[in-house]
């Protein structure tokens, strides 16, 4: 824990937040866009190369800000990559959430069940934003205040998993998540691995489509989302966020 850090962070400021991300924009020469006002998107302004495309996001709950600092700590640490790669970045789905420290919108609504709903306006600026893209890797970070590890759902193609190696290589901040099960899933050591048949999954997903599924079925051959257990300090969160964005990346080749 690093108390000076806990002092001054300002992990519910949004206008700080997205000041700091309009100049790694800047910087990096990436397109900014408003989904709706106070809710940018960030696209590389060059040619896409779908094979060495990303896609991440944060701040889907306004109650997880490990996930919005861990991004821009991130980003801003890797100008040159975004500026040269073939990228999409929403900084934060949820301001409004993030300023109360709650889950849901001001309007009582869970952003993370309505990707199936295309009259969302949210969701409607996203997709057009989205649509005909292709991403080499997902990456939609988060926390859980259950959670007494670092976990992630990772949505694959056959047997290509690469989560376990992202989890080992956070555990020097945070232990991989020990129970056996979260939300009636069989967790393996923090992970839990879908492949290429979604169909059961699909079925499961009675409250709405989360931006993962979405992100799979559409856009992504792998999709991660990562959860850090948020009863941890703000430090060591924010640090595993990064180290996971960092190992993601590394091993599909693109760090």
């Amino acid at each position: 824990m690093n108390p000076d850090y806990l002092r001054r962070h300002r992990a519910h400021d949004v206008e700080a937040l997205l000041g700091r991300w309009e100049e790694v924009a800047r910087q990096a020469g990436l397109e900014w866009v408003e989904l709706r006002p106070g809710v940018p998107l960030l696209r590389s302004a060059g040619d896409w190369k779908a094979e060495r495309a990303i896609y991440l996001s944060a701040g889907m709950h306004g109650d997880e800000p490990a996930a919005t600092e861990g991004l821009i700590a991130w980003a801003e640490s890797r100008i040159e990559q975004l500026r040269e790669g073939s990228c999409m970045i929403v900084p934060c789905f949820n301001p409004d959430g993030l300023r109360s420290n709650t889950r849901h919108t001001v309007d009582g609504i869970d952003l993370n069940r309505e990707f199936h709903q295309a009259r969302h306006p949210l969701i409607a600026a996203w997709r057009a934003q989205i649509e005909g893209l292709q991403f080499r890797i997902a990456l939609c970070l988060h926390e859980d205040y259950d959670a007494t590890g670092t976990y992630l759902y990772e949505l694959g193609t056959g047997e290509n998993s690469i989560g376990g190696e992202c989890l080992d290589a956070c555990s020097e901040f945070i232990p991989r998540e020990a129970r056996e099960e979260v939300e009636g899933r069989v967790m393996d050591r923090g992970l839990l691995f879908h492949g290429e048949d979604l169909r059961e999954l699909l079925e499961e997903m009675e409250e709405g489509l989360p931006e993962a599924i979405y992100l799979r079925v559409h856009h992504a051959p792998a999709v991660l989302t990562f959860e850090t257990p948020s009863e941890f300090a703000l430090d060591q969160r924010v640090t595993a966020q990064v180290r996971f964005v960092e190992a993601a990346l590394q091993r599909c080749g693109l760090g």
